[in-house]
């Protein structure tokens, strides 16, 4: 059973828009959407060949209160979880991709966002 409590790293939800860059093409921008509270689960990792390389693809849920969250969608939306657990800072923040989303434990209760990075995404931070 989760409980309040168990919300106790806090995360940065942002919202991706494509907008047209110089050259004319289209480029996902991030915009910060909201602060929250969340529960955070390490999954298993795994590895994916595309184009004849091999990535590894790390997998994290990040559970938060399902109050006022329903605009969160997969594909348009990234979590920016700082590795000290703490405030956002630019140069010790990961980008975890929103894949889905699992609602639970009844109406209106917790939001579970599915995410992933993959290890061509991952910043190596040494503090």
């Amino acid at each position: 059973m989760l409980t309040i409590g168990d919300l106790d790293s806090q995360i940065q939800i942002q919202k991706g828009e494509a907008t047209r860059d110089d050259m004319g093409g289209y480029v996902l921008t991030f915009s910060e959407l909201k602060n929250e509270y969340a529960k955070v689960e390490w999954k298993d990792g795994g590895s994916e060949e595309n184009e004849n390389r091999v990535t590894g693809i790390n997998y994290i849920e990040f559970t938060i209160r399902d109050e006022g969250n329903s605009d969160i969608s997969a594909n348009k939306f990234r979590v920016g979880f700082p590795i000290n657990n703490s405030v956002t800072h630019v140069n010790k923040t990961q980008y975890y991709t929103v894949e889905g989303i699992r609602l639970w434990g009844g109406r209106k209760k917790w939001r579970t966002l599915i995410c992933s990075i993959n290890s061509n995404e991952l910043d190596t931070y040494i503090g």
